[in-house]
Formats: structure tokens, C-alpha cells, sequence
């Protein structure tokens, strides 16, 4: 069985229309849905709405995005785990298109799966990323990252926008789950990156299956700026290098960055917090 796991916060629509393209599209799962204290009645909606076919927790506290999707993962049944986001839509089997993937080219291997992303225009939304590191190898592995997203089916990256993840529970075992140092954003970099780096594992983005994502509509609820939220996401990537690389390292980046992209945001916490 295949075990889809939603986080949600503050989105009863969103997460409503998301199990309702799930349940439309996708056969043999459940869906376990963690909802993290949301004030806008999402636990009563989905029960009102699907009973008892959706299992639901209802968390008294904001877990953060990794202990509640570790928890969705406890209490889940399936073989095969689908972390999804709450303001996404599927307008096909994406589950079991990932598992079949699994099956057919990675069986017996670790490995996280996701369908490529789309905007609500149907436009490509970023998902394939490199790590966060400066190093004599950035020419050739920007190179190869344009080479695969153009010309491969099956996409290697260094890590993928955790929008939608499928592995085995086995791996996610072995990945010891979401490391819970984070509460929003990063997850999915520390993830992928434990996975290549414990694991020799793959994180592999699939040309043929793919969905839509409205983006960061619980951090909406939280982040009422675009500096605030930008400013979380700095520090959760502050977090990553501080854990695996170094706090010099994490400056060098930043600094770089903002060289690079000008971004006003970035410059913002260049002059601020650096």
C-alpha cells in the first residue's frame, strides 16, 4: 500500500482540494493527514468530509514540518510513503507512478522520488537543485544539471524541492526520518543530502509525471512579509551549514548570492545579520 502523508497549517482549502485529487486519482493508499494546531477548522473539515477514510492527527502544538511528517510516518501502514504537500493538486496516479519507478530502475536501492512541478499556469516551478557549496566543481555540476533536466527522463539531483517525495519506508528508516532540528524549510536539502552522503542514495526527479503547486501557503500564515519569510529560510539554510559545513562556509555563500542574484532580500540579511 502506498501511505500519502500531508502536513497542513492554517489551509483547509488547499488541503481539502489536495485529498480530493488524491482520493480522484490515486488507488490502493491512505492518506494520513497531521494538522499542526490550525485555527480554521481544517481537522473538522476533513472529517466532516471523508469520515473516517482519512486518518487524521490532530496535533495540540505546531510540530514543524519534519516532527509532523515523522509522525504522519508512524502512524502510516504503507510500504511505500508519500510525502505531499497541502497545496498541491495530482491529476494522475503519482504514487503509484513513483513506486512503479522505484520498482522498475532503483529495486533493492535508496532512493527519494519526485514528480517534476508545475505553477497553477502549468508553467515548470523550480524544483531541481544543487547543494549549497562553493567549490572547484560548480562549473561542471551546473553543467550537468542542464544536461540531465534537458535530455534524461529520469533527472538526477542534488537534492529536489520537497513539494512531493516518494521512498520506500525502508529508506526512510534508514534516514532515521526528517531530521527534526528544523521546523520550515531546509528539510528537504538535509534529506537529500544525508541520503547521498549515509546512504549512496539518489534523489531523482521524473519527467513524465508531474503536479501542480500553489507554494507556501502555510508559511504565508506565519511570515507576513517577504523579508520575513526569506529571513527563515536563510537561517534554516544557516542550520544546514552549520551542521555539515561550516559557519565561514555559510558567510562565503550568502555573501555570494547575493553578488550573484542582487536580490534585496538576501542583501537585506547580508546587512543585517552578517
Amino acid at each position: 500500500m502506498i501511505s500519502y502523508i500531508i502536513v497542513s497549517y492554517n489551509t483547509v482549502n488547499f488541503t481539502l482540494q489536495t485529498i480530493g485529487s488524491i482520493r480522484a486519482h490515486c488507488s490502493d493508499c491512505e492518506i494520513v493527514v497531521v494538522d499542526n494546531a490550525s485555527a480554521d477548522g481544517t481537522v473538522e473539515a476533513i472529517r466532516s468530509a471523508y469520515g473516517e477514510t482519512v486518518k487524521v492527527i490532530a496535533s495540540d502544538e505546531n510540530l514543524g514540518f519534519s516532527r509532523a511528517n515523522n509522525a504522519g510516518a508512524a502512524e502510516s501502514v504503507g510500504d511505500f510513503l508519500v510525502f505531499i504537500n497541502p497545496d498541491t493538486v495530482v491529476s494522475e496516479d503519482v504514487g503509484n507512478a513513483l513506486l512503479d519507478a522505484c520498482r522498475t530502475y532503483y529495486q533493492g536501492k535508496d532512493v527519494v522520488l519526485s514528480p517534476l512541478i508545475k505553477n497553477p499556469d502549468g508553467t515548470a516551478q523550480h524544483c531541481i537543485n544543487l547543494f549549497p557549496l562553493l567549490n572547484f566543481g560548480l562549473p561542471f555540476r551546473k553543467a550537468k544539471k542542464i544536461f540531465d533536466t534537458k535530455f534524461r527522463k529520469r533527472i538526477p539531483c542534488e537534492w529536489i524541492t520537497g513539494v512531493c517525495y516518494g521512498m520506500t519506508r525502508a529508506t526512510f528508516q534508514k534516514l532515521n526520518g526528517w531530521n527534526e532540528n528544523y521546523d520550515l524549510y531546509a528539510e528537504d536539502l538535509d534529506l537529500c543530502y544525508r541520503l547521498k552522503r549515509d546512504l549512496k542514495g539518489k534523489a531523482v526527479a521524473l519527467r513524465g509525471v508531474s503536479i501542480v503547486h500553489y507554494g507556501n501557503q502555510s508559511g504565508k500564515q506565519v511570515y507576513r512579509t517577504s523579508y520575513e519569510s526569506a529571513k527563515k529560510k536563510t537561517n534554516s539554510l544557516k542550520k544546514f551549514f552549520l551542521q555539515y559545513y561550516s559557519e565561514e562556509k555559510f558567510r562565503r555563500y550568502i555573501r555570494f548570492m547575493g553578488k550573484l542574484k542582487k536580490d534585496p532580500n538576501t542583501l537585506r540579511y547580508i546587512e543585517e545579520e552578517l
